[in-house]
């Protein structure tokens, strides 16, 4: 049945909802948490982020209609938030496509639509999405044995991950046999490679643990196994270098391989590279070396720590950047838009976060280096029953800044000039001052304030 104006998803699907699942749905859907996958007048296949919840398929039969969710809801029979939250944004996107408008609208607006003179009462767009807050031998040889040879397989449907463990059995021609899948009886041989030792351990040890969290009790610990095993962040974290390392894992992005056998790579880092005269848009991208990917051409992100990925058949790493940033900007096609008005800000923003990725600033908006500035070490006392307490800062100039502090400079916005740290003469500076209080602070030490320093 086609899809009219009338016969939207929300409007067929609404009476099936409870009140409190529709709300939650609408909340989800507002705070922008559904990637839409596809979305069809027919099936909807979406991602919504959410602690209980993950992939969402809406698919009309010809029996009805069909959904999957993984949430308690929606296993206990109810049509849950996440489902509703699926169903606006494909209404929503389904509107846009065909030009009518929806009652339902997202937010915020998409930033390369942000017109320069933005409104002052609120905070930047970019702002947002720049810093947000919450927002991949021989048979005596062969792995498992002389009988089997273990292999392992990722496959990431609608953004969900799943593993397979597979053996084939060794032919007297020294050929493989067809796969089949891994019992847990594999790990009762004593043949079977340490590493996968380790691998297969892990997952059947989470498999038990997911089946006593979700039943109570082990009640048929003989049906689970490794096949279709969902690792979270955590595991995953644990698993993929230790997957990697066998050089016997393949990778496979909706039923299309992207690594037989995929292989360690590089550790990048994202910056921004910006475009334009009066409003500079700038687009993330990864440096690998000297090649540069753009943040959309990365295969596969792993919700892990650090973010991992895979490009060109190579798992790399992206240390220093958290998994919902990511998912932020690739729902805007990694790009952001800053208008010329408020570059000043943007500048005032990366020097005050030292986490943010590089980000590339006109040479005439940068603020100049202020030479020659004088450095003046102070060493802070504070008593308490524990004990002496130290903390030491340094003065630039007029320009405070505590030791531990990770930024690299300093802004005088009044001037429009910045004041470089030396990290080299603030430890010279703190040596000389730590010499000096062995002789002038009584009974504390040289040894005590080094270690209350550290």
């Amino acid at each position: 049945m086609a899809q009219t104006k009338s016969q939207s998803w929300a409007k067929r699907a609404e009476r099936v909802f409870n009140d409190i699942e529709r709300a939650e749905g609408e909340r989800l859907f507002t705070e922008d948490a559904v990637t839409l996958v596809s979305a069809t007048a027919r099936k909807i296949v979406a991602h919504v982020m959410a602690e209980d919840a993950d992939e969402v398929v809406i698919e009309e039969t010809r029996g009805g209609v069909s959904a999957e969710c993984a949430c308690p809801v929606w296993e206990a029979g109810t049509p849950c938030r996440h489902m509703w939250a699926a169903i606006l944004a494909a209404d929503m996107d389904m509107a846009s496509k065909s030009g009518a408008a929806t009652a339902h609208q997202s937010s915020p607006t998409p930033v390369e639509a942000v017109p320069p003179a933005a409104s002052s009462a609120s905070a930047p767009v970019w702002r947002d999405l720049l810093f947000p807050t919450a927002i991949k031998a021989s048979p005596e040889e062969r792995p498992g044995g002389p009988e089997y040879y273990v292999c392992y397989e990722l496959r990431v449907e609608n953004n969900a991950i799943r593993f397979h463990a597979l053996k084939y059995r060794l032919l007297k021609s020294g050929k493989l046999g067809k796969p089949v899948k891994i019992g847990r009886e594999m790990l009762r041989n004593r043949s079977l490679a340490p590493q996968d030792q380790a691998i297969l351990g892990f997952i059947l040890g989470a498999r038990l643990n997911e089946a006593f969290l979700r039943h109570g009790y082990l009640y048929d610990t003989y049906g689970v196994d490794f096949e279709g095993y969902r690792p979270d962040s955590a595991a995953l974290s644990y698993l993929l270098p230790k997957l990697v390392a066998t050089g016997r894992c393949s990778l496979a992005l909706e039923n299309m391989i992207q690594a037989h056998a995929l292989r360690p790579g590089g550790v990048g880092r994202l910056e921004w590279v910006g475009e334009g005269e009066g409003a500079r848009t700038y687009e993330a991208q990864i440096r690998l070396d000297a090649r540069t990917i753009s943040l959309q051409d990365a295969y596969l992100f792993f919700n892990t720590t650090p973010v991992m990925f895979v490009h060109e058949g190579l798992l790399h790493s992206l240390p220093d950047v958290t998994y919902d940033w990511i998912m932020a900007m690739r729902r805007r096609k990694g790009k952001v838009r800053v208008p010329k008005g408020e570059m000043r800000d943007l500048v005032l923003a990366v020097l005050d976060e030292p986490s943010a990725p590089p980000i590339d600033i006109p040479a005439d908006l940068m603020p100049a280096p202020r030479p020659n500035v004088t450095i003046t070490p102070c060493l802070e006392l504070t008593m308490d029953k524990a004990g002496v307490w130290t903390r030491m800062r340094f003065d630039y100039g007029g320009f405070e800044v505590a030791y531990d502090d990770p930024r690299p400079q300093m802004l005088d916005v009044d001037s429009w000039t910045r004041i470089e740290r030396d990290r080299v003469r603030e430890l010279e500076l703190a040596d000389a001052l730590l010499d000096g209080a062995t002789t002038s602070i009584g009974a504390l030490t040289k040894e005590d304030l080094e270690r209350l320093l550290a």
